[in-house]
């Protein structure tokens, strides 16, 4: 069985059916020879030990561990009483053999803890009775001390792994968690229903998981493995992979297995798929927009060279700078694919204002609506807001509407934590240019300007890399804008205003 992501059989041992497939271990306490041998010829199947003796049979029980017990009444040194009195059997079932119409030895046996007895003159019917009780008893205590095993090392394993370790009676419906809950409902040793495990697989799994379990019990497989999400106690999920291991029956299914938390590996895996497309992304950049701005210096070089007309140079010059301006916002775009630092408490405003000062923003206007304190990186926020900021000015044309932005802005914000009596405007304003406003919403924050807004032609691509509604623009900056989004577990959501401008919404920020 794989109890987690290790050695699916650990040490070699067959977890699950060791006693399985072995004979039914039965002893037959009997003095009497011919009735030892009429029971020995109808059972099949059976590993059957005889003794005839209290003696023997103590033998017997030191030696060797049985499934069930035949065991008569009358032996030479002492009777089958006095062997119940003793607990000698241990809980190994046993049926007793008395004599006909004995009933008061058959009521002390029963008091004494035997399973069923039988009147031992009964002839080839009776034996077989008494070989079907024993069978039936020898194969309930089977699955019953199989099961014990299972049970005690899931006990074993849960003590030295972090997964939770679990056991699922699937015919009950039931299921108990062994040592640690890495998932922090501090369950472990409980009986519950599992409807509350199916609760708590996320809903865009749970068909899924459901009918892949169904699948593997309707087709009897032994082993079972399956990766979805699973709800903490603190209500954020966590990628776990499940194996387990089914025991099939007659009368009962067990599951036994493990969840492990694999979110760092899955997280990895997504960092991985992540930088790889980044790499594609660049080789697209690498292949394609630098080479179209190299061409057009090399033609008016060529052009310099024929003609002797400087003017060509400058031309040329116009193209290198270009091609400087893609490999910085490469470079940025790489750098910002390492993922985030440290998460602390930020100041929006602060950063915000920060941002503000650090971009080209002259004669433009940065309005701070409200403020708040979010939990992220303050070297990437920042520079999430100077790449927004720059979008703004660099694309926000000319607008003939109102220079003072706050009632738009006031509009679409739906914080509460300031307000807009309370803004902060830095920048002065001027006829035509562009006013960009920062805000908090119920679960995050906006940046919205009064721009021309976001062209019709690129609103569902205008995050992708290359990716411009302007003619000198790189497309590189609200791809950085996406990626440290993505990277903070945030979504977000571009869109133009309701009173024109575009506005970009960051939503499942944590507030600090």
């Amino acid at each position: 069985m794989s109890w987690g992501v290790g050695d699916p059989d650990p040490e070699g041992l067959d977890w699950a059916t060791e006693t399985t497939e072995s004979p039914l271990q039965v002893l037959h306490v009997d003095d009497d020879d011919a009735y030892r041998e009429a029971v020995a010829s109808t059972f099949e199947d059976v590993s059957l030990e005889t003794a005839g003796s209290v003696a023997e049979t103590r033998a017997a029980l030191e030696e060797g561990e049985f499934d069930c017990v035949v065991l008569d009444h009358r032996l030479p040194d002492g009777t089958g009483i006095e062997l119940l009195r003793e607990d000698a059997f241990g809980d190994t079932p046993v049926v007793f053999l008395t004599g006909q119409g004995d009933e008061p030895l058959a009521a002390e046996a029963i008091h004494a803890g035997v399973d069923e007895y039988f009147p031992k003159g009964e002839g080839a019917d009776g034996i077989r009775r008494v070989v079907a009780a024993a069978r039936r008893h020898a194969n309930e205590h089977r699955r019953t001390r199989e099961i014990t095993r299972l049970h005690r090392r899931c006990e074993l394993v849960a003590d030295v792994v972090a997964d939770a370790v679990f056991e699922w009676r699937v015919d009950d419906d039931e299921a108990t968690i062994h040592g640690s809950d890495p998932f922090g409902y501090d369950r472990s040793g409980e009986v519950f229903d599992v409807g509350w495990w199916r609760e708590r697989v996320h809903p865009d799994d749970r068909a899924r998981v459901l009918d892949s379990f169904e699948t593997a019990l309707d087709e009897r497989r032994e082993r079972h493995e399956i990766e979805y999400r699973f709800r903490r106690a603190d209500g954020d999920y966590a990628d776990v992979q499940m194996t387990s291991r089914f025991v099939y029956d007659e009368d009962e299914t067990v599951a036994v297995g493990a969840i492990a938390d694999v979110s760092d590996r899955k997280n990895r895996e997504r960092e991985l798929e992540r930088r790889n497309e980044r790499l594609d992304r660049f080789a697209s950049v690498v292949s394609h927009d630098l080479r179209n701005p190299l061409s057009v210096a090399e033609g008016y070089l060529q052009l310099a060279r024929e003609t002797g007309e400087t003017t060509h140079l400058d031309e040329a010059q116009a193209a290198l700078d270009r091609i400087g301006d893609l490999i910085d916002d490469l470079l940025e775009l790489a750098r910002t694919g390492r993922g985030i630092g440290e998460i602390g408490p930020v100041s929006l405003s602060g950063v915000a204002t920060e941002a503000w000062e650090s971009v080209e923003t002259v004669g433009h206007t940065l309005r701070v609506v409200d403020d708040a304190t979010v939990r992220a990186d303050r070297s990437r926020l920042r520079q999430l807001f100077e790449n927004l900021f720059r979008n703004a000015v660099e694309h926000g044309s000319t607008s003939p509407r109102s220079q003072d932005r706050g009632d738009a802005v006031e509009h679409g914000s739906t914080g509460s934590r300031t307000g807009a009596d309370d803004a902060v405007e830095r920048g002065a304003s001027s006829g035509g240019d562009v006013t960009v406003a920062v805000g908090t919403l119920d679960d995050g924050f906006y940046v919205a300007d009064d721009g021309v807004g976001i062209p019709e032609e690129i609103e569902d691509t205008l995050f992708e890399t290359g990716v411009t509604g302007a003619a000198d623009g790189t497309g590189f900056g609200l791809a950085i804008v996406r990626e440290i989004a993505e990277s903070h577990d945030w979504r977000v959501v571009a869109s133009n205003d309701e009173d024109g401008g575009a506005r970009f919404e960051f939503r499942d920020v944590e507030f600090d």
